[in-house]
């Protein structure tokens, strides 16, 4: 019985052993290493995954400061635009605020004479430093050229008191136009005279029908729309042929403030010498009139006879400078 329980138990055994499979070493070495391979994986992974979180956040960090970066640059450039819109706005205003150049409207009174070239004053021609010459103002009135840039015809108006509408402006240069080359020696033999001061202008002196650029720029002139004659100038001789009065009408529609009537007398013998006698009116009203009788000798110590009468008056609007000629019996 017992032998027959130990057969039993050692056949169990064998079958037990046949059943279980072999285990090989090698596959258990590369689980082993396939485990480590895994959780090591995991844990490239992981370090991977968290490098990669990381880079995405730097990356948001540095989107988040170009966007404030911009941002920024947004609201330099709009300041800036601002700051050019305010400064072109100030330029602008400054523009509009400047105020243009206003031109020098005035009247002139006096008598329309023609120019002639080589005269002593008011020549129609110059010479300047080019040596070339050049025509001027074709008229003057009182001691003021007058020019147009329309051509008309003044002829009818020669040698009588007109009144001028225009605008007062400086620089002759504007007005001259080229005629060609000097002639020789223009102007010699009138420049050779005995001449006086007060006889020729700044602008030539003493070298008659010469000037220079700088000169005529110091000239003014009249630039006129509009001439007409003027009464209310003349000078009556007495019956006698002793006396001379001065009278002036005031025929414009505003008073007219430091008139003066002045006798212009030059001696009679020896260097021509000037003498002057004046009465001033403080002011003129419209439609009023004013005189000055003068005598037509005066004996001092030299005898002077009267040349010439005048009425003249300056101011910022008006100018009169009416100069009349007496001719000796």
């Amino acid at each position: 019985m017992r032998l027959f329980i130990l057969i039993l138990l050692t056949l169990n055994i064998t079958i037990y052993s046949q059943e279980q499979p072999q285990q090989n070493p090698k596959e258990d070495v590369a689980k082993k290493i396939d485990a480590n391979s895994v959780e090591k994986g995991d844990d490239v992974d992981e370090e991977k995954n968290n490098k990669n979180l990381e880079a995405h956040e730097n990356n948001k960090g540095e989107d988040r400061e170009k966007k404030d970066e911009q941002v920024d640059n947004n609201k330099s450039d709009e300041k800036n635009k601002g700051a050019n819109r305010e400064e072109n706005d100030e330029q602008q205003v400054e523009v509009k605020e400047k105020p243009k150049p206003q031109r020098h409207r005035i009247i002139v009174i006096g008598k329309l004479v023609k120019t002639k070239p080589l005269t002593m004053k008011k020549p129609s021609e110059y010479v300047l430093e080019d040596d070339m010459l050049y025509k001027g103002a074709d008229y003057y009135v009182g001691d003021l050229y007058i020019h147009s840039t329309k051509k008309r015809d003044l002829s009818d108006l020669e040698n009588r008191v007109v009144m001028v509408h225009g605008y007062l402006e400086k620089d002759l240069n504007k007005v001259l136009e080229v005629i060609g080359e000097c002639p020789e020696n223009y102007g010699e033999q009138e420049s050779m005279q005995q001449i006086r001061s007060d006889w020729v202008d700044d602008e030539t002196g003493y070298s008659i029908g010469h000037s220079s650029t700088e000169a005529l720029k110091q000239v003014s002139y009249v630039r006129y729309y509009k001439i007409q004659k003027c009464k209310g100038f003349r000078a009556k001789k007495y019956l006698d042929s002793k006396k001379v009065e001065i009278i002036f009408h005031n025929h414009l529609r505003k008073s007219i403030s430091d008139l003066k009537l002045v006798a212009h007398y030059e001696s009679v013998f020896g260097k021509p010498v000037p003498m002057y006698q004046d009465k001033k009116i403080a002011s003129l009203s419209p439609g009023e009139k004013a005189s000055f009788v003068i005598p037509m000798t005066i004996a001092s110590i030299k005898k002077y006879r009267l040349h010439a009468v005048k009425a003249c008056a300056d101011a910022n609007d008006l100018h009169i400078d009416i100069n009349e000629i007496i001719e000796n019996e």
